[in-house]
């Protein structure tokens, strides 16, 4: 604290300067510069208590707020009587503004600020549970958000605190690589056998890759949304239906845009080559499977894009038409830097372990197949772990970035 230095003790107009202020048992936060106009209204509002720290530039020292001419303003907080018990009136009003928050709440239901506020009126009432959750609500709208954690840690207990999600910002996936192996288990075997025996069996049905290939993909899906919750396993098959909308329907709409946006040129690049006579006489997709070149990029680009996209996903603000939008991809890009470029990397690496071991054990009739959706079902998982992991270490900015980007 001592940064805030001798140069500050010039400081001495209250109208024209700003200050320093430490909530009470935030001693570890980093100071807040406020006005003393602004400081004279937290007072009032009961947001200071009388053990909050005021810089006090003038004594270049740190001063209790009761020690300083705020102290009227602090001490009218408390009741004058302390065995009278709470005044009727008082409580009645602050239940009447409670009740008037909610409603707003329910127009509003994304203003975390009115959240924020109901969570304090509900402790002001003594309803803890239900300031828990406001808090709880405040912190799913804007996770990490560092006002909302503030006001947490000063009026929640630590138990109290315990039970909220999105309070603690987790650690990127390289932190602890293990977790890339333990999370694909954390529910047994057979949560990887089933999956991977079905998909080994439908592999034999003609066309029913087209069918495979959906059902993996929403299953990363919901890896990726229990493990932005904060959830230590991997999501039940029921989740999808859980909620359709989000489970099914937009990540379908998703799918099919991207996968539009993302491979329609190659396929008309094909397209024009069979027709001009420039490539082989075989179909389009066939023309693609034969071009190592084609196939490299369309790898490459679903690799390098699509696990922003399944991070905008589940990010606050994100409908269809803002998740497809490629400008809104590359900003969410930007925003995260190197942390994706990690991601991407790891991701990249699991892709090669399933496919070496495909191509090793492709020669082995039935075993092969066996091998790659066994290692697929696997390597999915601690896919949709890293991906969820990054959506949510960066929630609270890429919902920023959805409000004004």
């Amino acid at each position: 604290m001592s940064r805030l230095g001798k140069g500050e003790s010039e400081m001495t107009n209250k109208t024209q300067n700003l200050f320093y202020i430490l909530h009470e048992g935030a001693l570890q936060e980093e100071p807040e510069p406020k006005s003393w106009e602004d400081i004279e209204v937290m007072c009032r509002l009961g947001q200071l208590s009388a053990e909050s720290l005021i810089w006090d530039p003038e004594a270049n020292s740190w001063k209790k707020v009761i020690d300083t001419e705020l102290a009227p303003l602090v001490e009218s907080q408390a009741p004058a009587v302390e065995d009278s018990g709470p005044d009727p009136a008082v409580i009645a009003e602050k239940t009447d503004a409670y009740n008037l928050l909610k409603r707003r709440i329910e127009a509003e239901p994304d203003d975390w600020e009115l959240v924020l506020q109901a969570a304090e009126l509900a402790l002001a009432l003594g309803d803890r549970p239900a300031a828990v959750r406001h808090f709880q609500r405040a912190l799913e709208i804007r996770p990490f958000k560092a006002r909302i954690v503030r006001e947490a840690k000063r009026n929640l207990s630590s138990d109290e605190r315990k039970t909220l999600r999105f309070f603690s910002r987790p650690e990127p996936v390289w932190d602890d690589a293990g977790v890339l192996v333990t999370y694909p288990l954390a529910r047994g075997p057979l949560y990887l056998a089933i999956p991977a025996a079905v998909v080994f069996a439908l592999t034999w049905i003609p066309g029913m890759l087209f069918v495979v290939g959906p059902l993996l993909y929403l299953w990363l899906t919901q890896v990726t949304a229990t493990t932005a919750r904060g959830e230590a396993q991997p999501p039940l098959w029921h989740g999808v239906l859980a909620d359709p909308m989000s489970g099914l329907i937009k990540p379908l709409l998703v799918a099919l845009i991207v996968a539009a946006e993302l491979y329609l040129p190659f396929i008309i690049l094909a397209k024009i080559l069979t027709l001009t006579g420039s490539g082989v006489e075989v179909g389009t997709l066939a023309l693609i499977q034969k071009s190592p070149l084609m196939i490299v990029t369309m790898s490459t680009l679903t690799v390098v894009y699509m696990p922003a996209v399944f991070v905008l996903m589940g990010v606050s603000g994100f409908d269809v038409a803002r998740v497809a939008n490629p400008r809104h991809v590359v900003s969410a890009v930007i925003k995260m830097e190197g942390e994706y470029v990690a991601s991407v990397a790891i991701i990249a690496a699991l892709l090669a372990v399933w496919g070496i071991a495909a191509f090793v054990s492709g020669f082995i009739p039935v075993v092969g197949r066996m091998v790659a959706a066994a290692v697929g079902v696997f390597v999915l998982l601690p896919s949709g772990l890293v991906v969820g992991r990054l959506q949510s270490r960066f929630s609270e900015e890429l919902t920023h970035l959805a409000r004004h980007g």
